[in-house]
């Protein structure tokens, strides 16, 4: 599960507040593969109030054939993680990656930006596998790089 004190600072960020936020946050972590635990997410939105944040979690470094499973499906779950929000009146912060654990993260980056270009460029370690990342980053739209992809939301 992602740390408090990074997502303390994560709502700092991208939240408009000028100091750590007062209310409380709500997580909810994504199973793997395609267990998406978007009932917990419903319910975790009804159940906030006004000005309350909500983070939902999707674990990446999982197994190789689980990982390649829960990132083909990830554009479609951030897209229904996004819709549910917007049905409990959440409004979505943002989207971000998590590199390399979501429990020890070295780096987090808000994704499709400039921050997520230059995470790819210079941050990540060339392997050999860089090829194939590549080529999954392009059909799936998610590097298989990511430990981790986090939403986050605040209720309206």
């Amino acid at each position: 599960m992602l740390g408090a004190d990074v997502l303390a600072d994560l709502l700092v960020g991208y939240g408009s507040t000028p100091t750590l936020p007062q209310a409380p946050c709500v997580t909810v972590a994504g199973g793997p593969g395609l267990r998406f635990n978007l009932s917990e997410v419903s319910a975790a939105t009804s159940a906030l109030g006004p000005g309350e944040f909500i983070a939902y979690s999707i674990r990446l470094d999982l197994p190789l054939p689980t990982r390649l499973v829960t990132i083909a499906a990830l554009s479609y779950r951030v897209r229904q993680v996004e819709r549910t929000f917007e049905r409990g009146r959440v409004r979505v912060l943002g989207s971000f990656g998590v590199d390399p654990h979501l429990e020890a993260p070295s780096f987090v980056y808000e994704l499709n930006s400039a921050a997520a270009d230059y995470a790819d460029r210079c941050l990540r370690s060339r392997g050999t596998g860089e090829q194939l990342r590549r080529v999954v980053t392009y059909f799936c739209g998610y590097d298989l790089a990511l430990g981790g992809v986090v939403v986050i939301g605040r209720k309206s």
